[in-house]
């Protein structure tokens, strides 16, 4: 399909990539008609002087797409742990 403009609120924009996982999270874009769209965040643009999110770039997925992700993994008290050694 064509590349579609959109405009996204700059807060919840802010909020979503505070959260630790926008680029890992699928997002429901409603298109022209009302359609629902899901797509996942694949890059975004930062102003260089004040870090404000300019720009963001969404790619289209398949309800039965197959999609690979990278998913940090945080050790929490890792020293404490035997099984991580």
């Amino acid at each position: 399909q064509e590349p579609t403009s959109i405009h996204v609120e700059e807060r919840a924009l802010v909020k979503a990539l505070g959260s630790g996982h926008f680029f890992n999270s699928v997002v429901m874009v409603e298109g022209v008609g009302g359609e629902a769209v899901r797509t996942l965040a694949k890059d975004v643009a930062f102003h260089p002087v004040t870090d404000r999110p300019l720009h963001v770039d969404l790619f289209r997925v398949g309800e039965h797409s197959t999609v690979t992700v990278a998913v940090p993994v945080v050790f929490v008290d890792e020293d404490k742990s035997p099984g991580l050694t």
